[in-house]
C-alpha cells in the first residue's frame, strides 16, 4: 500500500515540479505555429489541447497494490489535460487521490526537449515526440523514467 502511494507521489511530482527566470520563459523560439498559420509542409506543433491517454512509470506493483494502482492511473489519465499556448504558456489540469489540481507554467522547446518552468522551479526536461494527433513525453527523474502519452483535442 505504501509503495502504491509512493509511486503516485512520484507520478504526481512529474506534474508539480518546475522554475526559471523571466528571460528564460520568454525564449520560446521553435515552439511552433497555430494550426491556422501552418502550411502543409510545416512540422507538427505542440500548441493546443492534449488529453492524457496513457502513463507508465515502470513501477511493478504487488498483487495487493494492483487494484489501487489501477484506479489511481485511471483517475490520472481521465483527468489530465495540458494546454500549450502560442505564447509559451502551459495550463495543466490533473487529478490525484480524488482531488483536481490546476496550475500554470511556462515552457520552451529546444529540438526534441521540452522544459517546463513554474514559480517553484524548472522541472527535469522531457524528451518529446509530437505528431498531428499524438504527443509522447518522457522524463527521467532520479531513478524513474516517466512516459506520458496524449491525444490532441
Amino acid at each position: 500500500m505504501k509503495k502504491s502511494i509512493f509511486a503516485f507521489a512520484i507520478a504526481g511530482s512529474m506534474f508539480l515540479v518546475s522554475c526559471g527566470t523571466e528571460e528564460e520563459n520568454n525564449n520560446n523560439e521553435g515552439i511552433g505555429q497555430s494550426e491556422e498559420s501552418q502550411d502543409e509542409t510545416a512540422e507538427p506543433t505542440i500548441i493546443g489541447t492534449w488529453q492524457m491517454t496513457g502513463f507508465d512509470d515502470g513501477y511493478e506493483p504487488s498483487a495487493e497494490e494492483q487494484e489501487m494502482r489501477d484506479k489511481g492511473l485511471q483517475e490520472l489519465i481521465k483527468n489530465t489535460e495540458y494546454v500549450f499556448g502560442e505564447d509559451g504558456s502551459l495550463k495543466v489540469k490533473t487529478s490525484m487521490l480524488g482531488k483536481i489540481i490546476e496550475y500554470e507554467e511556462t515552457y520552451t522547446i529546444d529540438g526534441e526537449t521540452l522544459i517546463t518552468t513554474s514559480k517553484e522551479g524548472e522541472a527535469p526536461p522531457f524528451n518529446i515526440i509530437v505528431s498531428d494527433s499524438e504527443l509522447v513525453m518522457v522524463q527521467k527523474d532520479r531513478e524513474y523514467t516517466l512516459k506520458s502519452t496524449f491525444k490532441r483535442q
